[in-house]
């Protein structure tokens, strides 16, 4: 497992969103609608938290499990989810994330290999809304993309995930 600091707020959104521009960091169609939404916001004021990185089957789910199960065993082991801020910040301390695969960037229902989820409550409940952020390095390019999955969607025990440790 890694821990990281990760400051929230400081900025504005746009200026955030110009940060992510300025280091050459690539989006998908459901990052922008993230981004894009009034619902998505920084805090007003710095404000630090500790997140961990770690696989879903450090949260004794051997098997994986659904989004549900993943957030009953994060509260119960002391994490919870993120705000959705962490995933274009992440994105900006995560810069020598290492490249995996051979450039493609579609996965078809489950995360991609290399890939960081940031597990974060939804900023709408609607399936065909973008659910969070996750992170990407593909030969040479950084990614903050977008994803969508449902509350039966099954993570992998070896998904990587980012967590807010209590």
């Amino acid at each position: 497992m890694q821990d990281v600091e990760v400051t929230l707020g400081g900025t504005t959104k746009e200026e955030l969103c110009e940060r992510l521009r300025a280091h050459s960091i690539r989006t998908n169609e459901y990052a922008e609608t993230l981004l894009d939404s009034p619902l998505f916001t920084v805090a007003s004021n710095p404000v630090s938290i500790r997140c961990a990185e770690l696989a879903v089957r450090d949260l004794d789910l051997e098997h994986g499990g659904t989004t549900p199960e993943i957030r009953a065993r994060a509260i119960a082991t002391g994490y919870t989810f993120c705000p959705l801020e962490v995933g274009p910040r992440l994105r900006l301390l995560w810069l020598d994330q290492t490249a995996t695969g051979d450039g493609s960037v579609t996965s078809q229902g489950r995360a991609p290999d290399g890939s960081i989820t940031i597990l974060s409550e939804p900023l709408k409940d609607d399936v065909t809304f973008p659910k969070g952020f996750y992170l990407r390095r593909t030969v040479d390019t950084l990614w903050l993309r977008g994803y969508r999955a449902d509350d039966e969607h099954v993570w992998s025990p070896d998904d990587r995930i980012v967590l807010v440790r209590l």
